[in-house]
């Protein structure tokens, strides 16, 4: 697809959910925009709420944000990701992930006992990249995750994250391990 290789979804209030669980997404590309394998744009706060669980995403690609998930807009979101596997995704922005909230937005990513190994981008964030604008939360924690082979031609071959005043972040990494990004 141009925007979202499977799924793209435009949400306006109330909430969206995605859930996938058990599934394998497999070289599918967003030939000209976000999301390999979703793209997501909210407005007039949404809640969003999207769980990945045992879950493969192997060789998706976007031709700008998000190689697996890009999420835009003006929102709170959770992303619950527990035992996947993310391999070889690719972007310019965010190999697996992007997150852009604009002002007043909430983010809370929980990552457990994923694998993230040889996604890519040609900027910044070889795995997540998380941008705030105003007055942000961020909560972003990953425990016993692998980061392996992750590459950013920019900044942060696993995480880049940008705020803007007034934001708030944590960034928890526990029994992680990182090799070779």
């Amino acid at each position: 697809g141009i925007s979202g290789g499977i799924i793209d979804i435009n949400q306006s209030g109330g909430s969206a959910i995605v859930i996938m669980h058990s599934s394998q997404f497999t070289n599918n590309t967003a030939t000209a925009s976000d999301g390999g394998v979703m793209s997501l744009s909210a407005s007039n706060n949404c809640q969003l709420n999207v769980t990945a669980i045992n879950t493969t995403f192997t060789q998706n690609t976007a031709a700008q944000q998000g190689g697996v998930l890009a999420f835009q807009g003006s929102y709170s979101i959770i992303l619950d990701l527990r035992n996947n596997s993310y391999i070889n995704n690719s972007a310019i922005l965010g190999g697996v992930i992007l997150v852009n909230v604009k002002q007043n937005g909430h983010v809370q990513v929980q990552s457990v006992r994923n694998r993230f190994d040889g996604n890519q981008v040609t900027a910044n964030g070889g795995v997540l990249v998380v941008i705030c604008s105003t007055n942000c939360t961020q909560t972003l924690t990953f425990d016993t995750d692998e980061f392996e082979n992750n590459r950013a031609t920019g900044s942060g071959s696993v995480t880049y994250i940008s705020y803007g005043t007034g934001s708030n972040q944590l960034l928890n990494f526990s029994n992680s391990h990182m090799y070779h990004n």
